[in-house]
């Protein structure tokens, strides 16, 4: 059995609980493969075969395909048009024109194209595996923004009486109010709230999962207003939350609007965007973060089992496992003082002071 065929039948393993359409695809694909006489596509069609092939197999692959695109377009202003061409220094040259990119982002894209070159080595198109290239050590220093109460009531009940500013502020505070990444609250649809049921579904978010939200009643309340004056014309298609002009948002566009509107509504200082102090500058997707530190919060005034409570929020949250959601939670000033008087209050409980 040759490289090509051995590939297959690892990926039939791998594919074997999964649909039969997306089977089948891969079956053609790897097909044509061991068919193929290895040299004859050039890097370009090789990249877009290789994006196929990933989207088959459930991933999204658009900012990867992007990544592949300017590795591709690199290669070919150096000469090479065949992937037999290429060798270590070119990918190490590509790698060096890249200087803006923060250690994680190069990261990134360097195992993204160390995947392809050993993609294009396990199909016959590179005579040789090339690498192992170096990769930057990526120490996580992030600390993301916590918007206080005094905070989120400025971003969501801003001063600004235009249409516009309250249209964006009700989209805010349904990303926080139900914790959603940037693009899940862009790609909802009107579908995907019940009204009658009080939930609200996520499609289709981060690795192709999906998940229901039972809607607090003020959240809901809220929801069930906008629905019935701002989108009762709707289809059950059209995007839930729309931009001023009717249409769906575009996060990164949404994103940039959203450090402007906290300007503008003096929610915080100008100076605040610099990211001083080894905290992040607010940006859009805080808001989550900030969601799930007010939870976690709120469980320890309440008194609640906090490790009990941790997997009904990673749930929430969308994660596969509660290991993803350790990074939402910030430690603060406000949970190390509960934390704090937690432990004091059990340990004088359990070993009383002599008078």
């Amino acid at each position: 059995m040759n490289d090509g065929q051995g590939e297959l039948a690892g990926w039939q393993g791998q594919l074997a609980g999964s649909g039969r359409e997306a089977m089948q695809a891969l079956v053609r694909f790897h097909a044509d493969v061991v068919a193929m006489r290895p040299g004859t596509l050039e890097l370009a069609a090789l990249a877009a075969r290789f994006v196929d092939l990933k989207r088959h197999l459930g991933h999204r692959y658009q900012r990867e395909e992007r990544v592949l695109r300017e590795f591709v377009g690199f290669a070919m202003d150096r000469g090479i048009r065949y992937s037999r061409a290429m060798s270590s220094e070119d990918v190490l040259a590509w790698s060096a024109s890249r200087p803006h990119l923060g250690p994680s982002t190069r990261k990134k894209h360097g195992c993204l194209i160390a995947a392809f070159l050993n993609h294009l080595h396990v199909i016959g198109e590179l005579p040789r595996r090339l690498g192992p290239f170096p990769l930057p050590v990526v120490r996580r220093t992030y600390r993301p923004y916590i918007f206080t109460a005094t905070q989120l009531q400025r971003i969501f009940s801003p001063t600004d009486t235009q249409p516009e500013s309250q249209e964006r502020a009700f989209h805010y505070f349904v990303a926080y109010a139900c914790a959603l990444r940037a693009s899940e609250a862009a790609h909802l649809r009107i579908r995907d709230f019940d009204m009658g049921e009080g939930t609200l579904f996520i499609s289709q978010t981060k690795f192709n999962k999906d998940r229901l939200l039972p809607l607090d009643a003020r959240v809901w309340e809220r929801l069930r207003v906008y629905r019935e004056t701002r989108r009762q014309e709707a289809a059950a298609d059209d995007p839930l939350l729309v931009s001023p002009r009717g249409c769906a948002w575009d996060s990164s566009i949404l994103a940039n609007v959203f450090r402007r509107d906290l300007l503008r509504w003096e929610v915080v200082p100008r100076e605040c965007l610099a990211d001083p102090g080894g905290v992040a500058a607010p940006r859009l997707h805080c808001l989550r973060h900030s969601f799930a530190v007010h939870r976690l919060l709120k469980w320890y005034r309440d008194g609640a089992d906090v490790q009990a409570k941790l997997p009904l929020l990673s749930t929430w949250l969308g994660h596969s496992h509660i290991r993803h959601t350790q990074f939402y939670l910030t430690i603060t000033t406000a949970i190390l003082r509960e934390g704090h008087d937690r432990f004091a209050g059990r340990w004088e409980k359990e070993f009383p002071l002599s008078p």
